[in-house]
């Protein structure tokens, strides 16, 4: 392959690659957006995402993804030890180190690899753990975290186009599937939560009963971490709540054809991901460096709320955007 001039690294042919971000969803997913990018540039590399134990159903839904190693937070030494043991069967012709925190860099350390990448950092002193450290151009230091990543191509000497949606593998089938037989432009995923409550929007409740009166025939599936309800039951048939499920249950909900609605967490990437048209509501984050891949695509769309504020976000004006979007060409 022919070197980058912009990384100086001069790489020898990549047949196999382990990426490693451990946490979290939505970062992991927009960093699979950019290992999806090689593969589709060298489809005899195989790779190997490592991430925390409860985002493997995410890594293995997608098709560029040819192995998962888990782990456990919770084994404590035990699952660093289960990593090293994983990692030690296997070889590697690079890492790319994706987060480049303590924990990822000692499991970076583990891989049997010539060659272990990562974006420089003023975070963490790289340069004792002999990582080739790429340097991100200072015009991109506040872009889009796909378009950051795409450096780890760049010093590959492949081209940085990013393939959009990406390929998944078959999933498993749950019993609610015949609730997504219908029209996907009248049939809506809603994701009521995320991991910080500032980015929680308090509206969904509302937003979904506007879509139930005022779309015909739509309907409704709820999908969460935690578990929740409508408070004002809903039209028969008309809703399924999937809050508080398995995360590969919600994977499988997420993949439906419908359109979706949700603040900015990882199933909102996923959601984008896959192709499905999003409405990703954006509080106190920057929609210019976090919103769903890829941005301003026509399948996506932006709302972010006053001051920065989710609690000011009228109901009304979510529904308003949410069907401009659903009627795009």
């Amino acid at each position: 392959m022919p070197s980058s001039p912009a990384s100086g690294i001069a790489p020898s042919p990549v047949k196999s690659l382990l990426a490693i971000r451990l946490t979290a969803m939505g970062d992991i997913i927009q960093r699979i957006h950019v290992t999806a990018a090689l593969a589709r540039q060298l489809p005899e590399c195989r790779i190997t995402w490592l991430v925390r134990d409860r985002f493997a159903p995410v890594t293995r839904i997608f098709a560029s993804v040819h192995d998962t190693i888990p782990w456990s937070r919770e084994a404590g030494l035990r699952g660093f030890f289960d990593v090293w043991r994983a990692l030690r069967r296997r070889r590697f012709d690079v890492v790319w180190n994706m987060h480049g925190m303590l924990r990822d860099s000692t499991m970076a350390l583990f891989a049997r690899a010539p060659e272990k990448w990562m974006q420089r950092s003023r975070r963490w002193p790289q340069r004792h753990f002999g990582f080739r450290q790429l340097e991100i151009p200072a015009a991109l230091h506040d872009a889009h975290v796909v378009t950051r990543q795409q450096i780890y191509l760049q010093a590959l000497g492949l081209s940085t186009a990013i393939p959009h949606p990406l390929e998944l593998r078959p999933g498993p089938v749950f019993d609610w599937q015949p609730f997504f037989s219908g029209d996907p432009l009248r049939t809506f995923v809603i994701c009521t939560d995320s991991s910080k409550p500032a980015k929680n929007w308090p509206g969904f409740e509302a937003l979904t009963h506007l879509i139930l009166e005022r779309i015909p025939e739509s309907r409704v599936a709820w999908c969460a971490g935690r578990q929740t309800a409508l408070l004002r039951p809903p039209p028969a048939g008309r809703f399924l709540n999937l809050t508080g499920v398995s995360l590969e249950e919600t994977v499988a909900l997420i993949r439906q054809p419908s359109v979706f609605i949700g603040n900015d967490t990882g199933p909102t990437h996923l959601a984008g991901a896959v192709g499905n048209r999003v409405l990703a509501l954006f509080g106190p984050t920057s929609p210019r460096r976090y919103a769903p891949w890829p941005v301003g695509g026509p399948r996506s769309q932006v709302l972010v709320a006053p001051d920065r504020r989710l609690e000011r976000l009228d109901p009304e004006t979510v529904f308003a955007a949410l069907d401009e979007l659903r009627h795009r060409g």
